[in-house]
């Protein structure tokens, strides 16, 4: 046939398609004031810093928090709360085993109480 290659295929190389990684957040939010413990708001895998922070003081708010803030902010990765008698010990790592470690190593450093409390992922999510 006219105009195709050996195989078949126009003369045209294909192309590659290039793999895009958009990146997911996540977010913790604390209030320590509330009665009968702590109250802890959590989020994962939203589009930016600011949703996710946003809807984890709204989460600790739902769960009975009234001063609730953001303890932190976490991106394509991994977090655990490892909680004793004291504050808790926040930790995010590549994956939830090496943040739960790391969370519960961070805690019984100040606190003989600990054992964990949460993990959860916002991993990034293929785009293309």
């Amino acid at each position: 046939m006219p105009g195709y290659g050996i195989n078949g295929n126009s003369g045209s190389a294909s192309q590659a398609v290039e793999v895009r990684w958009a990146t997911r957040w996540g977010a913790l939010a604390l209030d320590a004031t509330s009665a009968g413990g702590s109250t802890l708001g959590r989020v994962e895998g939203l589009h930016s810093k600011r949703k996710a922070e946003t809807a984890a003081i709204a989460d600790c708010r739902a769960r009975g928090g009234q001063n609730c803030v953001v303890a932190h902010a976490y991106y394509d990765q991994c977090v655990a709360v490892a909680w004793g008698d004291a504050r808790p010990a926040i930790v995010s790592a590549v994956n939830s085993e090496v943040a739960s470690r790391m969370a519960l190593e961070k805690c019984n450093g100040s606190d003989a109480n600990c054992d964990m409390y949460y993990t959860g992922c916002s991993y990034p999510e293929r785009a293309q």
